[in-house]
């Protein structure tokens, strides 16, 4: 540039270029994809400054208040763009979403159907049976999601909205049920298995693992209650945790409370499913943890790809996910008993005790039994009525009719429509209980959900699908639950956690005496007060609050699947015919238990080891290759074995009777 030009660049003001609302829109939807709504929200209100009729922008800015949460706000503008453009098919979505969200399902699915028929996309008929499905139709809904599959047959999200309905069913068998997973897994690892590529993981046995969490739900939501206390309990020197999350919005104060007690939290949910397995493979994760299974904002088909050495599943879906190459269900004797093997492709990984759960803060106190007040027993069903069987409703239409003056509250998503409402009622009356002894609520927040909780006596447990956080956070408002001991994992939950707190007589073993049993309970008031100031004390000395506990079994776990990777991976022989210390020969097992300690503790251990050989007496011996080694014997898990149990081995002999 000449002298002249700088000269004159210097003195005469630069003018702004002028943008029109596209450009401000184009900016708007850049901001949007990185997560930057606040940046978004005002690209967004300068494009609608310049042509506040920008269906483009109304459109956008409705979008990012249903991201916001802003519901309402979301509701309103997409009025205002389908007043011009009725057959905007992302606009009717983008409403029908938020109609969704505020528990308005009847509209919601007037919206999705609209769309449907204007465009019929699987994922939009896939959205028809979602909220088909949250209305109670079931049939109807399995329906839809089939013909969504038929329209796109690799669709997995579709897939799993399916095998999740599947698990509601009734009589469907879980063999039939796990085959339809299994069947799933096979044919996605397959168009995945181009991506399964050797791992550069240190193979150091001892160093601090770096573990990842993978869930969509990591907000107010009951996986939230579940892991939280895990997460600020973990033992950062034996591992590094990072939080891969995937849910579409901003996140809520849980979201912060959980990101404070991690070492990376990651944002996933823009990126596509090989992006996401080369952030897994560059982050350098050595184990891999799925919290979704089979419900919403799952990642299994980035699982299916095998970023990471050691890949399991925990609690966040009731099943198995039908993945082979997701090694490890973690699972205790209860939910995962040596039986169920067979129906699961992961292998069961038992843990004293398979979760952990903290109470909400906004736990009012737990007050009198309502009975005391009302002079009459009102019982509860808080869970999402797309639990409850027709089979559980008779049996609650029974008891209430069968215990003088006594009501029934339930809980509806989309209660407030009169549709809706009119729909759960007449499920209730077909079963036999008349509506004056029904009382139905909408979802509402947790503080409001608490305080319902604890204006009833007894709650029913549902079945065939129990409940799981809710059961928790009833028995914490000092509520006992009635439940029907089921054999799918689904079923076992509430089961677990009364006997648990010594309340294992409320968990009835068959139909006839689920309804014996909440009559009973009913009609002995004096228990009912009593339990009602015990409830929460017995919840704080049980295994499910002692988050430190279950901290230092997961961190032990992982490092046993981590060294049982590496152990395969150095294709070790696993039998050894060395002669035994008298000059005879020992067991198969206990030679292939010597061999295996000798490959695992190193160089320099004798060729010959004495079964009253002292463990700590080994070379590099670490209690936790005890598990790897159980696993190299291709034992099952049939008993629990905990970290206490495995340092509490202080000779090969001791080892060998745990083991074999």
């Amino acid at each position: 540039m000449s002298v002249f030009a700088r000269l004159f660049a210097a003195l005469v003001p630069r003018r702004e270029v002028r943008r029109s609302a596209a450009d401000w829109c184009d900016d708007g939807a850049a901001h949007v994809g990185r997560g930057e709504f606040a940046e978004a929200v005002v690209c967004f209100e300068r494009a609608l400054a310049l042509e506040p009729d920008s269906i483009v922008a109304l459109h956008a800015r409705a979008a990012l208040h249903h991201a916001c949460g802003e519901y309402a706000e979301a509701i309103e503008l997409c009025d205002e763009v389908l007043a011009r453009v009725p057959a905007s098919v992302d606009t009717l979505c983008t409403r029908a979403f938020a109609l969704r969200s505020l528990g308005r399902l009847v509209e919601a699915l007037a919206d999705f159907e609209r769309a449907a028929a204007l465009e019929a996309r699987a994922g939009l008929i896939a959205c028809v049976g979602g909220v088909l499905f949250q209305l109670g139709r079931l049939d109807a809904a399995l329906k839809e999601t089939e013909r969504a599959l038929a329209a796109d047959p690799e669709a997995d999200h579709i897939h799993s909205n399916r095998l999740f309905m599947l698990n509601h069913v009734p009589g469907l068998s879980r063999r039939a049920i796990a085959d339809e997973h299994f069947a799933w897994g096979w044919a996605l690892e397959r168009r995945k298995s181009a991506a399964w590529l050797p791992h550069a993981n240190d193979p150091d046995p001892r160093r601090r693992l770096r573990v990842a969490y993978v869930s969509a739900d990591l907000r107010v939501h009951s996986v939230a209650f579940f892991i939280a206390a895990v997460l600020a309990n973990h033992d950062r020197s034996e591992v590094e945790v990072y939080c891969y999350d995937n849910q579409t919005g901003r996140g809520d104060a849980m979201t912060e409370r959980l990101a404070a007690h991690v070492d990376h939290w990651v944002r996933i949910d823009r990126l596509d499913d090989a992006a996401f397995a080369a952030r897994i493979r560059a982050d350098a994760i050595d184990v891999l943890v799925d919290l979704s299974g089979h419900t919403g904002g799952n990642r299994l088909p980035v699982f299916a790809m095998r970023p990471a050495p050691v890949q399991a599943s925990w609690f966040g879906y009731m099943n198995t996910t039908g993945l082979a190459v997701i090694d490890y269900r973690i699972t205790d004797a209860v939910f995962g008993a040596p039986e169920d093997q067979a129906l699961y492709s992961e292998r069961l990984f038992r843990l004293p005790s398979m979760f952990n759960w903290v109470p909400a803060d906004e736990s009012p106190p737990c007050g009198d039994s309502p009975w005391c007040a009302n002079g009459h027993v009102r019982f509860g069903s808080f869970n999402n009525l797309t639990k409850v069987g027709d089979a559980a409703i008779t049996a609650w239409a029974r008891v209430i009719n069968a215990v003088p003056g006594s009501r029934l509250v339930v809980i509806a998503a989309g209660a407030d429509e009169p549709v809706r409402r009119a729909g759960v009622v007449e499920r209730f009356t077909r079963a036999g209980l008349g509506a004056e002894r029904l009382e139905i609520h909408a979802h509402q927040p947790l503080a409001g959900f608490l305080r319902l909780v604890r204006e009833v006596d007894i709650a029913f447990d549902p079945f065939p699908y129990n409940g799981g956080t809710t059961t928790l956070h009833t028995l914490w408002m000092g509520v006992p639950i009635v439940s029907l001991a089921c054999e799918e994992e689904i079923g076992r939950v509430s089961r677990a956690i009364l006997s648990s707190i010594g309340l294992a007589d409320l968990c009835a073993p068959d139909l006839e005496a689920y309804v014996a049993t909440a009559i009973s309970l009913a009609t002995d008031t004096e228990r009912l007060q009593a339990l009602r100031g015990e409830l929460r004390s017995r919840m704080t000395a049980s295994p499910y609050l002692d988050a430190r506990g279950l901290a230092r079994e997961l961190e032990f776990g992982f490092r046993t699947m981590w060294h049982v990777w590496l152990r395969r991976q150095a294709d070790r022989a696993h039998v050894a015919q060395t002669p035994g210390p008298a000059g005879g020969s020992p067991s198969p097992d206990f030679a292939r238990l010597c061999d295996a300690v000798r490959s695992t503790v190193g160089p320099g251990t004798p060729a010959v080891l004495d079964p009253q050989t002292r463990l700590a007496d080994l070379c590099e011996w670490d209690a936790s290759n005890v598990l790897a080694l159980c696993v190299m014997f291709d034992a099952d898990f049939g008993r629990t074995l905990s970290r206490a149990d495995l340092l509490g081995c202080s000779t090969l002999a001791d080892l060998h009777r745990l083991v074999c």
